[in-house]
């Protein structure tokens, strides 16, 4: 499903002339690499461990979210 609809969002931002292309490749390379080398360990962890890791990780990002709050971005849409 990402493909398709991340190249619909990619034709469009084109489109509108919004995209740095090498900022572009090197995101693609770093989620294509990263979702390599992310099934390669997840797939060798046991399912406890995997569980336990993810879970730590959202507690951390919950953590961070309620101490540094990010900005309102309220002036956006004017």
């Amino acid at each position: 499903m990402l493909m398709p609809v991340g190249l619909l969002g990619v034709f469009e931002y084109a489109h509108r002339h919004q995209i740095k292309i090498y900022y572009a490749i090197g995101r693609a390379v770093g989620l294509t690499l990263g979702a390599g080398v992310g099934a390669y360990v997840a797939g060798r962890l046991p399912d406890l461990v995997l569980q336990r890791v993810f879970g730590v990780l959202l507690a951390l990002l919950a953590f961070k979210f309620l101490i540094f709050p990010t900005s309102t971005h309220e002036g956006a849409l004017r």
